[in-house]
This record gives structure tokens, sequence and C-alpha cells, in this order.
């Protein structure tokens, strides 16, 4: 009897102890497990390219919102015109962070009003001015670019070749100079040797000289034999 009533206490001590435990694991991951969930904070923005951006967060805690977000977001400019509403799609670069397709807004002042009907409802209005996006360049612009630049390079080619063909005139020149030279050099020696040459009335003349001087050697040898 004395065993059982032994047996009895321990079995009532070993619950015990596992139902404080209980209690004190309940009380330990109830905050834990209550912190998810609540109200939404949404932090709505743009891309910088026209597009909408929303980073989704739990209120008590500033956690990011991990379950599926069922969002949309209507845009309405100060000149009235509206989009939307449109669905934003869950982004692959961050966890609670949900975007729109770029492009979607324009250039001015905007007005937003997110909606958010899970995994709570939550309903705000924003204001974002929206700068014009970078246009890329024309492919008309690009063409005029290339064309001109192209006209610039024939043209270089051009001037270069010019000042290539300068020297082969030059060269040309010289030919020319060398060939007048040997000329001149032709006709100095013709004109030398027209000048070293004795024409035939030369000859004759100076015949005629030694003839009338052998002649006047005769007379005055005679002369000198008759006195």
């Amino acid at each position: 009897m004395t065993h059982i009533k032994a047996a009895t206490s321990r079995m009532r001590l070993v619950l015990a102890t596992l139902l404080a435990g209980l209690l004190t694991a309940a009380v330990l991951t109830g905050p834990a497990a209550s912190a998810h969930g609540g109200d939404l904070r949404v932090d709505v923005g743009t891309d910088g390219a026209g597009g909408i951006d929303a980073l989704i967060f739990w209120a008590n805690d500033d956690h990011p919102v991990e379950e599926s977000v069922a969002i949309t977001v209507t845009a309405t400019s100060e000149a009235g015109e509206e989009i939307g509403p449109v669905t934003l799609r869950s982004s692959p670069q961050g966890v609670g962070w949900y975007v729109s397709e770029s492009g979607l807004l324009g250039e001015g002042h905007w007005s937003l009003t997110t909606v958010i009907t899970e995994p709570a409802e939550y309903e705000g209005t924003v204001e974002l001015d929206i700068a014009a996006p970078v246009a890329p360049p024309a492919a008309e612009d690009t063409a005029g670019g290339e064309d001109a630049e192209a006209a610039a390079e024939d043209e270089a080619a051009g001037n270069e070749t010019a000042d290539g063909e300068e020297p082969a005139a030059d060269g040309n020149g010289a030919a020319d100079g060398e060939q007048s030279e040997a000329s001149a050099d032709d006709d100095a020696v013709s004109a030398t040797e027209a000048d070293g040459g004795i024409s035939p009335v030369v000859w004759v003349l100076i015949v005629a000289a030694l003839v009338v001087a052998a002649i006047a050697v005769v007379i005055a040898r005679r002369r000198a034999r008759q006195s």
C-alpha cells in the first residue's frame, strides 16, 4: 500500500512538472506568435522611372510581411488623370517589396491610394512627385551623328592623301630640274664645241694671209739681192 501511494505521488509530481513546462512555453511563445499580425504599415514610393514601389511591414514590430499580399494602387494626377487600380507584384529582390511596371506614371504630381485586402486590410493615400524619365537618344540623331563622324573621317583621309601626294609632286619637280640642268649642260657643251671649232671662212683667211706673207718674203729677198 505504501509503494502504491509513493508511485502515485511521483506521477503527480511528473505531471505537475510537465504542466508547468507547457504553461511556461505558452507564455514565452505567445507574444512571438502574435507579433506578425494586426495593422499593416505601407511605404509607397517610385522606382525613378515612373513605376510604383511599396514596402509592407507589420506595424507592431516593423517586420516585413512574409505572407502573400493582395495590393492595388490607384494613381490620380494633379490634372485629374486616373490610372488603375493597378495590382502590384512581389519583387524577387526583397521580402515585403511589391512593384509595378516602369513607366506607369508620367511626369508631375500624383496622389496614390493603396488598398490591401490580404493578409490584413489596409488603405492609405500618399502624394508623390514624379520626375520625367530620361529618354534614350533618338535613332535619327544617332544616325546623323554616325554620318557626321564618317564624313569627318573621310575628310581627314582625303587630307592625308593630299598631303602624301605633295612629296610626289616635289619629286617630279626635282626630276624636271635635273633634266633642265642636264639640258643646260648639253647646251653649254655644244656652245663650247662650237666656239672651239674653225669655220671654212677662217681657214681661207688664214691660208690667204700665209700666201701674202710668203710673197712678201720673196719680194724682200729679191730686192736685197739687187741692191
